[in-house]
């Protein structure tokens, strides 16, 4: 009796580890390898600025140089298939890592678990998509993007405006949040309450 009591507790814990893999499969596709998220043709949807683009008047948008999707997620990334990651994360909050991305859910800031998206949102800039789109927090959680790989990586005269993490709305309108910037880990960081798509401009 006590067999079968085991036999059963080992088939309903490998069904929920088998059920667990399926959401973060269907989330992003491969959890262990960000390397196929989504099909090629979503490339359309991207945030795709070329040198010279400006977001802030006078300031270029940082544009990721040659080598960088091999250098950050591997030579086998095709950058157009936006590498992305799934976490599911709960009231004791969390860190969700995309290449050298970084949300931070402190505890508290979600009632109940939910898994969490984060999806590169631009093949030549810096840019993430965070889901479940809408999705709001009682206390805010940390973005931290990079510029490394960017025409920024080596600026010492950057003063803490130089660089900052915008909202773009569906319809491309823009909004500033206030950012910190960290020249030697070649980050930028802000402090959202919702989610959806953010930039470095």
């Amino acid at each position: 009796m006590r067999e079968t009591s085991r036999h059963h507790m080992r088939s309903a814990s490998l069904w929920l580890t088998l059920m667990l893999a399926v959401v973060l499969v269907a989330g992003c596709s491969r959890f262990d390898a960000p390397t196929a998220s989504q099909p090629a043709d979503n490339s359309t949807e991207l945030w795709n600025p070329q040198p010279g683009d400006q977001v802030v008047p006078g300031r270029d948008v940082p544009i990721i140089e040659e080598g960088y999707w091999d250098a950050v997620y591997g030579p086998e990334v095709n950058p157009f298939m936006v590498p992305c990651r799934a976490i599911p994360i709960g009231p004791e909050g969390g860190t969700v890592v995309l290449g050298l991305h970084r949300l931070i859910v402190p505890p508290g800031a979600l009632s109940e678990r939910v898994l969490i998206k984060l999806a590169n949102a631009s093949v030549t800039s810096v840019g993430v998509d965070a889901s479940p789109e809408g999705l709001t927090f009682a206390l805010p959680v940390t973005l931290t993007l990079s510029f490394h790989g960017t025409q920024y990586e080596d600026c010492v005269d950057c003063g803490a405006e130089a660089l900052q993490i915008f909202y773009m709305a569906p319809d491309g309108t823009l909004e500033a949040y206030e950012s910190t910037v960290d020249l030697a880990a070649e980050t930028v960081s802000a402090q959202l309450t919702h989610f959806s798509r953010y930039i470095i401009s």
